[in-house]
């Protein structure tokens, strides 16, 4: 899949050919109001929910503690892997081990990943960015120490061999993605009713084409093939089949 990437941007890039891509979660601010169809369009994107944000803990390790595992983990409190996000308190978390540098045995920093709603930062939504007040601190702290806490099920003595603890919640997801209430994965998708929550790459506007996970599906996965359909709109269906073709 990632020559398939490359080779795509080879082929813009041969063409001179500059595509700007936008995400449909923010569509409805960015398009011009002037006409009735990109106003029914914006009200349509507008009204759809989006997807939770996440709740992220960087843990920095101290050295030649913990070995590398190439692989994630998940650990719940309880087998409702379906319901745990609904339910308050940290109730599962995923266990990301990144990569070490050069190739070291050791790992030196753990991702801890939780679900978590707008609701719980919406008190402080209005807040200037860096510059919130101590109780927001204060719900970060206890939020991480309870993802540490189950972490450990999984990693015993964790907390023992962190060195720095690093947090974000959607609140930083909104800053620095853009993505309406912080969400992790674009607007909900509904498996009952695929076709209210999919959209074309193509629009009412001239020239302008759309892209990302909101636009047909969530995740990496989904993110390539909505750019592959996005890229057909353009240099059409035939040349992306010969270029994944000749991968």
């Amino acid at each position: 899949m990632t020559r398939i990437i490359l080779s795509l941007y080879d082929y813009f890039n041969s063409h001179r050919l500059r595509l700007w891509l936008l995400l449909t979660a923010v569509l409805a601010g960015l398009l011009t109001q002037d006409r009735s169809d990109n106003r029914r369009f914006s009200r349509r994107v507008g009204k759809l929910p989006n997807t939770s944000g996440m709740f992220t803990v960087s843990l920095l390790l101290k050295p030649g503690k913990l070995r590398y595992f190439n692989y994630n983990q998940y650990v719940y409190k309880q087998a409702n892997v379906w319901t745990y996000p609904q339910e308050p308190g940290v109730n599962g978390v995923m266990i990301s081990c990144r990569v070490p540098d050069e190739g070291e045995e050791y790992a030196r920093q753990i991702d801890l990943l939780t679900p978590m709603s707008w609701s719980e930062v919406a008190p402080w939504a209005d807040q200037p960015d860096g510059r919130r007040d101590k109780a927001y601190q204060d719900m970060k702290h206890q939020k991480a120490l309870a993802c540490i806490a189950l972490a450990e099920r999984a990693l015993p003595g964790l907390s023992e061999i962190t060195q720095k603890v690093f947090s974000s919640t959607p609140l930083t997801y909104r800053h620095f993605n853009l993505t309406p209430q912080g969400s992790a994965f674009g607007i909900r998708k509904d498996c009952r009713q695929p076709l209210l929550t999919y959209f074309s790459p193509r629009t009412q506007s001239a020239n302008l084409l759309l892209t990302g996970q909101s636009l047909m599906l969530h995740g990496i996965e989904g993110v390539t093939l909505t750019a592959l359909s996005s890229c057909a709109a353009i240099i059409g269906e035939k040349a992306i089949q010969d270029i994944v073709n000749q991968q």
